[in-house]
């Protein structure tokens, strides 16, 4: 019975993993896509330097997965199609990651709590969406679950353990915070004897010399890439030119953005466990990371990705022994109603307001010397001012750009083929008439009408529905 559980759990992980990655196409944020698809780009010669952001000039960008996205492109030119494949590739390091993890950290915990830890692990709302991602947080973080499970197996992996945190600095320097928390355990609790923590230690930096010369292929000088990281946003301060944010505001919005009762369950499992076990494994590595993000001036709820896969484990370590109090077992069947709900919005959720979505239509559905209008600012194909996307570019489309709404004539779209706007300026009155003149119909949005009405039920005022919509003449 217990193996039908975990086999019949992993089967729902990996169906509703294979959703979301099929649907989660387009990136969570623009480093996502432009320091390292871009990246990838330029390496293979499609653009030139000068179209890649100030990153990749002040050399602050690990090469590791840009190389990775380089391999998939040289074989596949379709852009859809490479991104479809790299969201695979994650999507299946994922499950196998986690599953590694779970299979470690199992019997720690009572049986009959094993599979709600189970499912859990895999589909707490958000992890789905984080784990389909080929992103640095993403492959940071899987990377470093996976060295914690041979940790927790207490096998001789010392080497493997070091390799495979190496690996997750490549992908993200900060998780070098993880790891020297990790690495105090091993000597302060786990009392590793010296030979392994010199094993997983010298492990660790032969995987940093690999990353310095795979930088030296990438841009083609010598360059540390670490230090480089460290001297632009840490000593210059770089990094709070994109914005600043105080420790408790920081605090509300990662609440927010884990869906407040579920944002405040993990705050609460972390109070518990540091409590009752202060020499948690888990806590050694998440609590320094997450400190640091509070303290710096600049901080995203998307530097704590990271962590997240540890967060079940931590759940159903604080919460398990208070299963036989009514009111807990009021709470968990709520909060698991609004995970079920949650992960559903989740895994059809198009990121970047379905801009990818939009141009993944246009380039499927339309001539390639298709004309079409949109208002300034609101071309899917060029979204920033700032940054050239050129991944998905089709040379010969025609764009023209509308000051406002008022300037679409009918003679002039009579000779175009689509108008893209926002999908919240359809409920103007004024563009609805407009429309309605023009005889235009909604062939293609970024994300489904209902995935923005539960957003708008959550977020009430603070919802901003700017999905891309594309219009056609009927």
């Amino acid at each position: 019975m217990k193996d039908i559980s975990y086999k019949l759990i992993t089967f729902i992980a990996i169906f509703v993993y294979a959703i979301a990655t099929v649907f989660s196409e387009g990136y969570y944020h623009p480093d996502e896509h432009f320091q390292i698809i871009e990246f990838a780009a330029y390496k293979l010669g499609n653009i030139e330097d000068f179209q890649l952001p100030w990153e990749f000039n002040e050399a602050i960008r690990s090469s590791f997965m840009p190389w990775i996205a380089f391999w998939v492109m040289k074989i596949v030119a379709n852009p859809y199609t490479v991104m479809l494949i790299l969201r695979l590739l994650t999507a299946a390091f994922a499950i196998f990651a986690i599953d590694r993890f779970f299979r470690a950290t199992a019997k720690l915990l009572p049986v009959h709590v094993v599979p709600v830890y189970q499912l859990l692990s895999y589909l707490l709302w958000f992890l789905p969406f984080i784990n389909v991602r080929f992103s640095a947080e993403t492959w940071s973080g899987l990377l470093f679950l996976w060295a914690v499970s041979y940790v927790y197996e207490d096998k001789r992996t010392a080497a493997i353990v070091g390799i495979l945190c190496g690996f997750a600095f490549l992908a993200r320097f900060q998780t070098g915070i993880m790891f020297a928390g990790l690495f105090s355990w091993l000597f302060f609790i786990g009392k590793w004897p010296v030979k392994k923590l010199l094993i997983t230690g010298i492990a660790f930096v032969s995987i940093l010399l690999a990353g310095v010369w795979l930088d030296y292929l990438f841009y083609d000088t010598f360059t540390i890439t670490a230090i480089n990281y460290f001297n632009v946003n840490i000593v210059r301060d770089v990094a709070s030119q994109f914005g600043t944010m105080s420790w408790y505001a920081f605090l509300a919005e990662t609440i927010i953005a884990c869906i407040w009762p579920i944002g405040i369950l993990i705050y609460i499992a972390v109070i518990i466990v540091g409590y009752r076990k202060p020499a948690s494994l888990l806590l050694w590595c998440i609590i320094p990371l997450s400190l640091v993000h509070f303290v710096i001036m600049h901080k995203e709820v998307r530097f704590l990705f990271p962590i997240t896969n540890f967060l079940p484990f931590l759940i159903v370590t604080a919460f398990y022994s208070l299963q036989r109090i009514i009111i807990s077992r009021i709470l968990f069947w709520g909060l698991s109603v609004i995970n079920v709900i949650a992960l559903i919005t989740v895994i059809f959720y198009k990121p970047s307001e379905g801009r990818i979505a939009m141009t993944r239509y246009i380039h499927t559905h339309m001539a390639r010397s298709a004309k079409v209008y949109f208002l300034e600012g609101d071309n899917p194909f060029q979204p920033y001012s700032f940054l050239t996307q050129s991944f998905y570019d089709i040379p010969e489309l025609r764009f023209t750009s509308l000051a406002s709404y008022s300037k679409l004539e009918d003679e002039e779209f009579d000779r175009a083929d689509g108008l893209i706007i926002r999908h919240r300026v359809i409920k103007d009155t004024g563009v609805i008439r407009q429309i309605e003149r023009l005889h235009l119909k909604v062939v293609k949005v970024g994300n489904y009408n209902w995935i923005s009405s539960i957003k708008e039920v959550y977020l009430g005022k603070l919802f901003n529905d700017d999905d891309y919509a594309l219009l056609m003449r009927e």
